[in-house]
């Protein structure tokens, strides 16, 4: 299609803060609504009930490989990551492989709670990974700004001039 392919990943399955990293696929709904995009699940774990409210709920299709076993096959994940335009993230195993892979990425962190050290305060760019965009919280548990945000930066990547060769 002439979409741009953008992978995504909403949760942490971390044992103490992986609640505090992640965002309920609902909360997603402006930018899975997004139209220039077909978005690619990249999210590890059983991901079926969140697939499923999307396109039962909001008729919203998201392209899953079911087959492959995001936990367990790290190459295989970096090979799906890899075909994606963009990726966008919550702190988890997925910003560091598509960082790792130079693929634009949009991460999206807690405020406070849950917040890793190395995505840095008052940065808007990780030094480990200068593909890597972070998005804040501007409180705890409030991630509609945050995504409103990551909403008007796809819509100007989604124009960029090297996207028309896509």
């Amino acid at each position: 299609t002439n979409k741009i392919n953008c992978g995504i990943s909403w949760k942490s399955s971390r044992d103490t803060i992986g609640r505090d990293k992640s965002v309920e696929i609902e909360e997603w709904l402006p930018i899975l609504q997004l139209q220039a995009f077909n978005f690619i699940n990249l999210q590890y774990g059983d991901t079926s009930r969140e697939v499923n409210l999307l396109e039962d709920e909001h008729k919203i299709q998201m392209t899953d490989i079911a087959e492959l076993d995001k936990f367990n096959d790290i190459e295989g994940l970096l090979a799906l990551i890899d075909v994606c335009d963009i990726v966008i993230t919550t702190s988890n195993v997925t910003a560091h492989l598509a960082g790792s892979l130079g693929k634009q990425t949009f991460l999206m962190v807690p405020f406070a709670k849950g917040r890793i050290w190395y995505w840095h305060n008052d940065m808007h760019h990780s030094i480990w990974y200068p593909t890597i965009k972070i998005f804040s919280q501007d409180k705890n548990e409030i991630w509609t700004p945050v995504i409103k945000d990551v909403c008007n930066e796809l819509q100007k990547f989604s124009k960029a001039p090297y996207l028309s060769q896509i």
